[in-house]
């Protein structure tokens, strides 16, 4: 638990760092915020909480309340260490599957959840979102390797904006350059 609750804790720091990052862009007047909640999973919510919350410490009061909730966890991690897949078994213990995400595009006209966006854009105009999050991806990154003295840093992208037009395509750029 203490090991997910400091990957919770890494998580919910780099959201709240490219967030504030994100106050300072706009991209053709939109600008965006990245969303996160805990997942609809019971199972992992419930894991979720115990690390965050600390509720797992015992006292006179709770003793049983704890040792339910103990013996809760207990069985979920069996139930997912029983079937020995490892696939269910990276999925407790990715810390990623216990959120869900996603992004706020704002304007002076509308704040729009990209999830409700996706289906009634076009392919540039849904592709745009993606690369902005990539953009401060690649910012964290760099900001990461100043302090290591290694400056370079070379991204490759395959057909990269090839649903985008002319002007989106010439404001990414200077958007990436910025």
């Amino acid at each position: 638990l203490n090991d997910v609750e400091e990957e919770i804790y890494k998580v919910n720091e780099l959201i709240k760092k490219a967030n504030a990052n994100f106050r300072t862009k706009t991209f053709a007047s939109n600008s965006y915020e990245i969303k996160i909640n805990t997942t609809n999973t019971k199972e992992l919510n419930f894991i979720y909480d115990a690390a965050v919350n600390r509720n797992l410490t015992p006292s006179l009061e709770n003793y049983d309340v704890i040792d339910e909730n103990i013996n809760k966890i207990r069985e979920i991690i069996g139930d997912y260490l029983e079937g020995a897949n490892n696939k269910e078994v990276e999925t407790l213990l990715d810390v990623r599957n216990y959120f869900e995400f996603d992004v706020t595009v704002k304007s002076s006209n509308y704040r729009k959840s990209l999830m409700q966006m996706l289906d009634k854009q076009s392919g540039g105009e849904s592709q745009v979102p993606f690369y902005i999050l990539i953009a401060a991806a690649f910012e964290e990154t760099m900001e990461k390797r100043k302090s290591e003295d290694e400056k370079l840093c070379i991204v490759l992208f395959d057909e990269a904006f090839s649903n985008m037009d002319g002007q989106r395509v010439e404001e990414m750029l200077k958007f990436f350059n910025e």
